[in-house]
């Protein structure tokens, strides 16, 4: 059991594939339920930079930055249902919006 972020980050970073923009995009146009946990195990890097951000807040706050995680986890999968792979945007940019409000709503 990982208690530690930092641990946590470790962890993902040897664990999880980073994807190309075209398999991406091929997951996010069919958004079934194990294409959804794949981009969500990718995306684990950036939820975890972005909480590490946040740490000097969360420790003033007394949240712990698991939480944190797990708030940002939340906004990725919003973000995902949102996303329209149509529009030709970027998931990166429109992900990361909302993975900040979401962990700036844990706060």
């Amino acid at each position: 059991m990982i208690l530690d972020f930092y641990e946590y980050w470790n962890f993902v970073k040897t664990k999880y594939p980073i994807l190309e923009y075209r398999q991406l995009m091929a997951l996010l146009s069919t958004k079934c339920a194990g294409d959804i946990e794949m981009v969500v195990q990718s995306f684990q890097c950036l939820v975890c930079s972005i909480v590490n951000k946040y740490l000097g807040n969360a420790k003033r706050y007394g949240v712990l930055p698991l939480e944190l995680v797990s708030a940002g986890n939340l906004g990725l999968r919003k973000a995902i249902e949102a996303f329209n792979c149509g529009k030709g945007k970027d998931f990166f940019p429109f992900s990361e919006g909302y993975i900040k409000s979401y962990i700036e709503c844990e706060y």
